[in-house]
């Protein structure tokens, strides 16, 4: 059976420089994607594993409009 937890660890794990590991980790801190996407900077970096520039990877692909990243 394919939980709706695993199935979040997986889109999330997709995610360049995230894993599986920091995805469980995030989905476990937030409980959902939405969640995740809405988090601020500082509350993503309240995860272990997660920093300044994958915190700011993970707003913009999740939430930020079509531009080139660091734009």
């Amino acid at each position: 059976m394919f939980s709706k937890k695993q199935a979040q660890e997986q889109v999330l794990g997709n995610i360049p420089e995230i894993g599986p590991q920091l995805a469980g980790r995030l989905v476990d801190s937030f409980g959902t994607i939405e969640n995740i996407a809405q988090a601020p900077e500082k509350d993503l970096q309240a995860v272990e594993g997660i920093g300044y520039n994958k915190a700011r990877k993970i707003q913009w692909i999740l939430r930020e409009p079509e531009r080139v990243y660091g734009q």
